[in-house]
Formats: C-alpha cells, structure tokens, sequence
C-alpha cells in the first residue's frame, strides 16, 4: 500500500537504480503519494487489541495494568 498508494518506491538490489532513485529524491523529484485510507495514526491500538484478545483474559489483564 504504502507503494502503489503512497510514497515509497521498490527499485531492488540493482546499485544503479539505487543511485538513480537517490538522485531524483535529493533532486525532488519525489513521488507524489496520497494518504490511505487506514492511515489514522491508530495502527498500534488495532495491534494491541487483537494481540489482548490473543491472550487468556488474566493475561491480557495484566498486560493492560503495565
């Protein structure tokens, strides 16, 4: 997602296209991106509840009291 949406480019192990892409980012030649849709900064939340569900509940308990 954060390829075919937002910034990031794969250009792999080839040093020149390494070298190139470096290039066109100094030179701002940045892609342009959007903000995806789950993108709301409340990723870390989502993985806490669904790790505490993991969890046999006295265990998750005391997770949360941590």
């Amino acid at each position: 997602m954060t390829v075919s949406e937002g910034t990031k480019v794969l250009v792999g192990t080839d040093p020149e296209k390494i070298f190139r892409a470096t290039a066109d980012v100094l030179a701002g030649k940045n892609k342009a991106g959007c903000l995806p849709r789950p993108w709301d900064g409340k990723a870390a939340e989502r993985v806490l509840v669904i790790l505490l569900k993991s969890l046999p509940e006295e265990e998750a308990a005391l997770a949360i009291s941590q």
